[in-house]
């Protein structure tokens, strides 16, 4: 009988001094083959075979629930299970339930107007991060600006940032109305001057950005007009 084997896939084949048994020599190596060619192989896992046969894989079948679908590889060293996490059992224990998605959801009511309110847009609160950079929304102030009032905002940031100043004015006509014009300084330089005129029949939002350097102030300042009004002013960042 051949006592050699096969490094790979442990085929039988006779070594110097093995009897001269050729019949059962061609046996043992076809019934080796045959089991080798059945590369894929069901049963229960209790009779998975022992390893010794790489590249064979074995699938449990008519066994238990938690079983059942277990696929393992022959390294010819061991059986290696590749799905022991990711059958259907597993996902089912791991899946979000829809009411902790919908908790999350952004809903028409969480976006309805008026429902968004200063309190919960807080200086310097991040709405955006990606990376290194953010959006960062303030509203420095919701008291009106009479003539020659100012209001401040300073970059607390340790870097640059692109910063848009957001001025609501208003001409109230219903005082007389006037002209407003608005100073806008950063680091204690103009940097722009917004303004409307009288003949305006609505408060209007005007937009100025600016360059920003870390621990710059930008300065709004009502510059004259009356009885005009520069109602609130919002800032919004950018980090460079």
């Amino acid at each position: 009988m051949a006592t050699g084997k096969t490094s790979g896939r442990n085929l039988p084949y006779p070594l110097k001094g093995d009897p001269d048994t050729i019949a059962p020599d061609i046996k043992a190596l076809a019934e080796a083959l045959d089991l080798d060619l059945s590369l894929i192989t069901t049963d229960t896992l209790a009779k998975r075979p022992s390893f010794g046969i790489k590249s064979r894989v074995f699938i449990v079948s008519g066994d238990t629930a938690a079983n059942n679908g277990l696929i393992f590889i022959d390294t010819g060293g061991a059986w290696i299970a590749v799905n022991g996490n990711i059958r259907e059992g597993q996902i089912a224990a791991l899946a979000i339930a829809t009411a902790a998605l919908q908790a999350l959801c952004v809903t028409t009511a969480k976006l309805a107007e008026g429902a968004v309110t200063d309190p919960k847009i807080a200086s310097g609160k991040a709405l955006v991060a990606t990376g290194n950079t953010y959006m960062a929304l303030s509203k420095i102030t919701s008291v009106s600006l009479k003539n020659g009032e100012t209001v401040t905002w300073t970059n607390a940031e340790a870097r640059p940032v692109f910063a848009t100043v957001e001025i609501q004015m208003s001409p109230k006509k219903e005082a007389g109305g006037s002209s407003v014009f608005a100073e806008v300084h950063v680091g204690g330089k103009l940097a722009a001057n917004p303004y409307i005129n009288e003949e305006v029949a609505h408060p209007v939002r005007i937009p100025v950005t600016v360059l920003v350097n870390a621990g710059e102030s930008v300065t709004v300042t009502n510059a004259g007009g009356g009885n005009g009004l520069i109602e609130n002013v919002w800032v919004s960042s950018r980090v460079i």
